[in-house]
């Protein structure tokens, strides 16, 4: 007792003792009485919990619960058998052959069931989502109590709820063995085996197998969870030499792989009304193959994005304090998505100023093969802001920038577009097939310089296709802003806001194929084009106006203009001339614009007086001009042996005037 007991007297200390003797020993028999109380109610306490959690299941979900037998097989370890799990209509949707586990013993007796220890044996995961069958939607249906809760917390209350069921019920040890998933989903079969997984000493360890006939994979991970900080973390690796995601392979005939893909995600303290996660994810040597990203397979050697996930009412933020790094590459994203009446969408993504040496040499293989090999000095930035409000869509913000410092091309890789400064050949492709290669030069009989081109045809190709043409550096933000809110309204991709410079590169350098890596490397090389003015604007629009397609085997105005009005480019008429450029989006149909009289239809009175307009405010023609312009030409070339022998049944739906005036505004 040292200090405390010096000053007590013997007798009155003997009885200090006594009493603290006496106190412990009905401490222990205090301690023995609720363990023997435990121990006879035991089955009835495991039995309330047992039942509590199936009413509530049944109560909530319309999940029925069955247990064909349980039973303490030792003072705390509890065993369960014959367990299945089925959706309202009575579909099995889980089953498992037997359960070993050790309740934790404060939540057992408030009716929870949490557990310390953990073995699973046999469970197996039947999932039908398709139009004959359907075992799992009804799991996604909120119930009143569920929603009410919701719309009254807000989503962040809803994530931090899901991460204290989830952590909470992470045992400090377990084995499941033998886990099977069977998912039908509309017409796809998706399979998983996992022969065993583990929990020890908060360590996770697991093999999953991907069955597959022509694909199959496995792979193994490992991790660490902690419940008391919530936060876990783990890595995938393949241990196959397959390294492929079969469903993936399989169904959309995408080839997915990744030497080691890491993951981290760890909650972040905060106020009541927020719920923020904070973590990574990055992998090593990731490789994707699909024709509608890339011809060839694209490669990143190292990606990782860090992120801060903040849930604050009804609205989800990416954090700008969020970085991703592509190999060598910074970049910074922010993301809202903001819930209310409607929903308001907000992405902000920049790249400090980067050498430009690192900013190339990071960028992906097999997206960007035509920059890839580029040297060059200085430095380059890049900017992009988008906003879209649901409910108000003519409101959508986006501007898109890539800004140079001191920037200058030393060598170019795969592609130089200063080629186009001289005579080059270009080769024709339609539908990913080359049909034809000239010259694109003097040595051409049809080549048209730009000075022997009729005015009238350059600048009614211009005002129809790019009306900015000569104003912009490559890119029209207003019009690939009014291109995007009309793709939205369609829900479909209707049409592009692709300038002349776009489709140029398009044409000279890239294939048709209509893919992702085709769109980012025509944006990449038209800003080299024209921020480095490689090529002039009036050598562009020459180029342009001789390779692009007018009609059936007929490239180029020197062509076009023989083939329907057998003359040349210089003599062409300021209708003869709006007709060439109304028919450049579908030339190959240029006959379904004629009556059986070789006469235009009606319709096409409409985009003469739409483009006549236009034509009208850049002082290219007159008022009077305008007034008497009739939508008639006179084919006396070739094309006019085409126009009386296509039957109606052939005839396609005339072309939406809208489309036109997209373009040319």
């Amino acid at each position: 007792m040292g200090r405390l007991s010096e000053g007590i007297p013997e007798e009155p200390k003997n009885r200090f003792v006594r009493l603290i003797i006496k106190l412990a020993i009905w401490l222990v028999v205090l301690f023995l009485i609720l363990l023997l109380l435990f121990f006879s109610f035991r089955t009835t306490l495991l039995d309330k919990a047992v039942t509590s959690i199936i009413q509530k299941a049944q109560e909530r979900k319309g999940l029925v619960i069955v247990v064909g037998e349980r039973k303490f097989e030792s003072f705390f370890n509890v065993s369960f058998s014959d367990i299945s799990i089925s959706s309202p209509t009575g579909d099995t949707l889980l089953t498992i052959d037997s359960v070993y586990l050790s309740p934790r013993i404060w939540p057992i007796i408030q009716g929870d069931l949490e557990f310390a220890t953990l073995d699973v044996f046999e469970p197996y995961l039947t999932i039908y989502k398709t139009a004959e069958r359907d075992n799992v939607s009804f799991l996604f249906k909120e119930d009143t109590e569920e929603q009410n809760t919701e719309s009254k917390a807000g989503l962040a209350n809803t994530m931090d709820k899901l991460f204290d069921l989830f952590f909470n019920q992470v045992p400090d040890q377990m084995q499941v063995n033998e886990f099977g998933l069977n998912a039908h989903l509309k017409d796809k079969e998706i399979r998983v085996h996992m022969p065993e997984a583990s929990i020890h000493d908060n360590s996770i360890n697991a093999v999953i197998e991907l069955p597959s006939d022509s694909f199959p994979s496995t792979y193994s991970f490992t991790g660490n969870v902690d419940r008391s900080d919530h936060t876990i973390e783990g890595a995938l690796y393949s241990i196959s030499k397959q390294q492929l995601i079969p469903v993936l392979k399989e169904y959309y005939n995408l080839a997915l792989k990744s030497d080691t893909f890491q993951f981290y995600i760890k909650e972040v303290p905060g106020n009541n009304d927020q719920f923020a996660i904070q973590g990574s994810i990055a992998c090593k040597g990731f490789y994707a193959e699909n024709w509608r990203l890339a011809p060839e397979p694209v490669i990143v050697e190292k990606a990782q994005l860090n992120y801060d996930l903040v849930f604050s009412g009804d609205s989800i933020y990416l954090d700008s304090t969020s970085t991703i790094r592509l190999n060598d590459l910074i970049i910074k994203p922010y993301l809202s998505v903001v819930r209310g009446k409607n929903k308001i969408y907000t992405m902000h993504v920049s790249i400090p100023e980067t050498p430009a040496d690192s900013f190339f040499s990071s960028l992906p293989m097999g997206i960007f093969e035509h920059t890839r090999g580029i040297k060059a000095k200085g430095e380059l930035s890049y900017r992009m802001y988008f906003r879209y409000d649901e409910e108000n869509p003519d409101s959508l913000k986006f501007s898109s920038r890539l800004t140079k410092n001191d920037f200058s091309i030393q060598s170019f890789g795969k592609t130089d577009p200063r080629k186009m400064n001289g005579e080059f050949t270009y080769t024709a492709y339609e539908k990913g097939r080359a049909v034809r290669s000239f010259p694109v030069g003097p040595s051409h009989s049809s080549f048209t310089p730009l000075e022997g081109i009729s005015p009238y045809l350059v600048s009614s190709v211009m005002t129809s296709e790019d009306g900015n043409f000569y104003y912009h550096h490559g890119f029209n933000e207003d019009a690939f802003r009014k291109s995007i809110i009309e793709n939205i309204r369609e829900k479909r991709f209707k049409r592009g806001g692709s300038t002349i410079s776009m489709q140029l590169m398009k044409n000279v350098f890239l294939t048709r194929n209509k893919n992702i890596s085709r769109k980012i490397e025509e944006a990449m090389l038209t800003w080299l084009t024209e921020s480095n003015r490689l090529v002039s604007k009036e050598r562009m629009i020459e180029v342009y106006l001789n390779i692009i397609e007018w009609g059936p085997g007929v490239y180029g105005i020197g062509e076009a203009s023989h083939f329907y009005f057998d003359k040349s480019p210089s003599a062409l008429t300021l209708n003869e001339s709006i007709f060439l450029a109304m028919i450049v989006p579908q030339p190959k149909g240029f006959r379904y614009h004629f009556d059986e009289q070789a006469h235009l239809k009606p319709h096409c009175q409409a985009y003469y007086n739409l483009l006549a307009k236009h034509l009208v405010k850049k002082e290219v023609i007159t008022e009077e001009q305008q007034a008497n312009l009739l939508a008639d030409v006179t084919l006396t070339g070739p094309a006019s042996k085409l126009i009386k022998t296509v039957p109606d049944s052939m005839r396609v739906e005339e072309p939406e005037l809208p489309e036109f005036q997209l373009k040319m505004e």
